[in-house]
């Protein structure tokens, strides 16, 4: 599984640390995405789930503070830090995990910080099982080929005894505009203008496949890239994909949009149920 680089994970911290209040906004609004995936009403959580998430997230975080059991795996280096800072500042998230005994402790307990990591394959060979696993920010896309995707999504099918939450763009009804280049991104960090540009090369002789560019500008400064390997993920793959791993119940939840925290591309949300 693909990665960002180092400098987009120091664009992260910047962004979450430069304005913790807005961070957790936007976490709420992330959080409660999921919240209505799962038919939970705001500010009602009668059931507590354990949860799995690939990469950690601002939504992973989200819904550790609602009480609920959240590991996370796929994360890079420190990242786990700069996430549990944020949510540590945060009065209102010291005071939900004071109701709940043992909550921190299960959050971010594997955390990938080199290709010898936890993975997938381990939680399976753990028989690890989740109520809920959280593949967001397009996980399906960060892989070289069609057989690396399959073969992850059977593997999210033996951990997921419950549903699994994703996040796609529809590839297939992109402009061609949309298909180069997302729109720029602009966010105020420590009272200086930073710019925010994600665009793709596309591999010419396999279409499905292209190098994501990521740039970060601060004013006219260069001040990080990043350029990582994908491949797009179509909805009826997913489908085809999740079926012959054993997943029912494909469902796009068409009222529902996710943004990452440095992208301005609404994804669609998708849920698959696991028996």
């Amino acid at each position: 599984m693909n990665d960002h680089q180092e400098d987009y994970q120091n664009a992260m911290r910047l962004i979450m640390e430069s304005n913790i209040k807005k961070t957790l906004e936007i976490a709420e609004v992330k959080t409660a995405i999921i919240d209505s995936v799962l038919g939970i009403q705001k500010g009602k959580h009668p059931k507590t789930y354990n949860i799995l998430s690939l990469g950690c997230s601002v939504v992973a975080t989200g819904m550790a503070a609602r009480g609920h059991k959240v590991t996370a795996i796929y994360c890079p280096t420190g990242q786990r830090d700069y996430f549990n800072k944020v949510y540590d500042e945060s009065k209102m998230f010291r005071d939900a995990l004071s109701k709940i005994e043992d909550a921190k402790s299960n959050l971010f307990v594997k955390i990938e910080e080199n290709v010898e990591g936890w993975t997938l394959q381990d939680e399976i060979d753990a028989g690890n099982t989740y109520d809920i696993v959280l593949g967001l920010d397009q996980t399906m896309t960060w892989f070289n080929t069609e057989d690396e995707q399959r073969e992850f999504i059977k593997q999210v099918g033996q951990v997921t005894k419950g549903t699994f939450i994703t996040s796609l763009v529809d590839y297939k009804n992109q402009t061609s505009q949309s298909r180069m280049a997302d729109l720029p991104l602009t966010i105020n960090i420590n009272g200086k203008q930073n710019l925010f540009i994600n665009h793709r090369s596309w591999n010419p002789s396999d279409r499905q496949c292209y190098e994501n560019h990521w740039l970060h500008i601060e004013e006219d400064k260069l001040i990080g890239t990043s350029t990582t390997k994908r491949r797009t993920m179509f909805f009826k793959q997913l489908a085809k994909f999740s079926g012959d791993a054993g997943g029912t119940g494909f469902k796009i939840h068409k009222n529902l949009f996710y943004k990452p925290l440095i992208n301005k591309t609404f994804e669609h949300v998708i849920s698959i149920d696991y028996e």
